[in-house]
């Protein structure tokens, strides 16, 4: 099913790499006894030989496939700074012409690295509503009881779905006083004058 390609050290996170790859392993039933030689094959020279580096005195191919995978793990994790990350996440707000849909992904994927753990909920909620775009959304939104990340996003994107839509709407739509004060010139007819 497909090729695999290598695995790219400078574009890719390595860990969602790692889950995409062991789908792929599994969707192609490859055994486990071959899955140390496939993962060294994907990843390319040059992460190959500075797995061979880390890993030293011991043989790659006398490694377990876990040992690799961990290894290369530890290495690539980025040491994030917790703080760092929650002032990235606090400071997003909705970009002007940024779809909803485009915002709450972004904020989902910055929320991943701040650890917020049971109030995970509640910082997206609250950095959803105050980075919204359009004071519009706030005012539906913070009417609202018992609001949750889900039901603001519900909200809100039905609202941005409403106005979308309405104003699609009178874009096509004619109103009826300037059809019926529109002057209709014939080509050919001799105008009156009075």
């Amino acid at each position: 099913m497909g090729q695999l390609p290598e695995f790219d050290e400078l574009g890719e996170d390595f860990d969602s790499y790692l889950e995409w790859f062991e789908c792929w392993l599994t969707a192609n039933e490859v055994p486990d006894g071959k899955r140390v030689y496939v993962v060294l094959a994907v990843l390319g020279p040059t992460v190959y030989g500075f797995l061979e580096s880390l890993t030293a005195p011991m043989k790659l191919l006398d490694m377990s496939y876990i040992q690799l995978t961990e290894t290369l793990s530890r290495h690539y994790k980025l040491k994030l700074i917790l703080i760092a990350e929650h002032f990235c996440f606090y400071h997003w707000n909705q970009e002007e012409g940024e779809t909803l849909a485009d915002y709450i992904i972004t904020l989902k994927h910055l929320a991943n690295t701040c650890e917020f753990g049971q109030f995970l909920d509640d910082a997206l909620q609250d950095q959803f509503i105050c980075g919204l775009h359009g004071e519009s959304y706030h005012k539906w939104v913070l009417s609202e009881k018992d609001l949750t990340f889900k039901s603001a996003c519900d909200i809100v994107l039905a609202l941005e779905l409403t106005w979308k839509e309405t104003r699609e709407l009178a874009r096509h739509t004619k109103s009826p006083r300037s059809v019926v004060h529109q002057v209709i010139h014939m080509p050919g007819a001799k105008e009156h004058s009075r």
